[in-house]
């Protein structure tokens, strides 16, 4: 077949002749686009800040296909999550290696409505914020939307450069509060309480942990301080 040939054709024959279920062909800068042998086909367009060099693009795709079908994804998804590796790959030079707190930092970049996690997803929180610095606000248990919640955001975004994490230890907060806080620019992820807080900051290491406290932020040592805190204010249960 001519170089010509339209991929759609290209693609036929090549089912056609290995009698395979499904057909997923890289297509460089183009991305990558999977066909079935009912004809239908899905392309998965680049999703790339800036193309440099697509070198390792296709072992990227072959890599992250195999690691997710593996972890019991479906196909779909996981040329998805190929594809984006694969974005990440051709922006730099040369072949590299797409780490998993990359990885995970883009998909979250790309679904920037997604800042709201539970316990379930505090693995995929380790690996965006691995080897990064952050604060972590503490609410308690009944906190509202108040005047001194929004002082104490700002405040703490003032501090620095760092991302801002507030973590919920109201296992029923009012979804007014969460949806709110969720779409503040300055408000980077939001956790809903964790059965273990100790474990929580264990895992995602926080640089600085501070409460509110009678509408006052106060620092915490978040093994210590934090846990005495919310003891004596009986969000915790020893």
């Amino acid at each position: 077949m001519s170089s010509s040939t339209p991929l759609n054709e290209v693609a036929r024959h090549l089912l056609d002749t290995t009698e395979v279920d499904l057909l997923l062909i890289t297509r460089s800068e183009a991305g990558i686009s999977l066909f079935d042998q009912e004809g239908s086909r899905r392309d998965f367009p680049v999703r790339s800040k800036e193309v440099k060099d697509v070198t390792g693009a296709g072992d990227t795709v072959l890599s992250l296909i195999c690691l997710s079908l593996a972890n019991g994804l479906d196909i779909h998804q996981a040329a998805q999550i190929a594809n984006i590796g694969a974005g990440i790959s051709i922006e730099r030079l040369g072949c590299v290696q797409v780490t998993l707190p990359e990885l995970a930092q883009r998909l979250l970049e790309f679904d920037s409505d997604t800042k709201i996690f539970d316990e379930s997803h505090i693995h995929a929180l380790r690996q965006v914020f691995k080897g990064k610095r952050y604060s972590l606000l503490v609410l308690q248990k009944g906190q509202g939307i108040t005047m001194p919640l929004f002082q104490a955001i700002r405040e703490l975004t003032s501090l620095g450069k760092y991302p801002l994490m507030i973590y919920i230890s109201d296992p029923h907060p009012p979804e007014e509060l969460v949806h709110l806080l969720s779409s503040l620019h300055a408000v980077d992820t939001i956790v809903l309480q964790s059965e273990n807080l100790k474990n929580l900051c264990r895992e995602i290491h926080p640089y600085a942990t501070y409460i509110l406290e009678e509408d006052q932020i106060a620092k915490v040592d978040p093994t210590k301080d934090l846990l005495k805190a919310l003891l004596e204010q009986k969000i915790l249960s020893v």
